[in-house]
């Protein structure tokens, strides 16, 4: 049998390997075989912390990135509207971090969420 492997990104967001292996010698134009593994499972993105400034003029916002990405940044009142703040966040590394100065005078409450941007 033969073993051909080879490597191709999906989507951006990983690596899928595939094996191909031909069992049957001598039958070039099928595949007997074909195992799927995935080489690393990538964590959902997650927010670590909010920390509102004491003067409660800007929220800072810390989450787990992954190097070389842009991140989006929204906002919404009630869970139902959401307002895109920034949507060219470059990842700092590992984690990344930004602060949201546009936060009203008589907001109550806000709520934040990040997504990571397609290539």
């Amino acid at each position: 049998a033969q073993l051909v492997t080879f490597s191709a990104e999906v989507d951006g967001n990983g690596t899928l390997q595939v094996f191909v292996d031909q069992t049957r010698p001598g039958h070039h134009a099928g595949i007997s075989g074909i195992a799927v593994l995935a080489a690393g499972q990538l964590l959902p993105l997650q927010i670590n912390s909010l920390t509102i400034d004491e003067d409660r003029s800007g929220v800072t916002i810390e989450w787990d990135s992954r190097a070389n990405k842009v991140y989006a940044i929204e906002v919404s009142e009630d869970l139902k509207l959401w307002e895109e703040l920034d949507d060219n966040v470059i990842s700092e590394g590992d984690l990344t971090t930004f602060t949201d100065t546009q936060v009203p005078v008589n907001s109550s409450r806000r709520f934040y969420r990040v997504h990571e941007m397609e290539p």
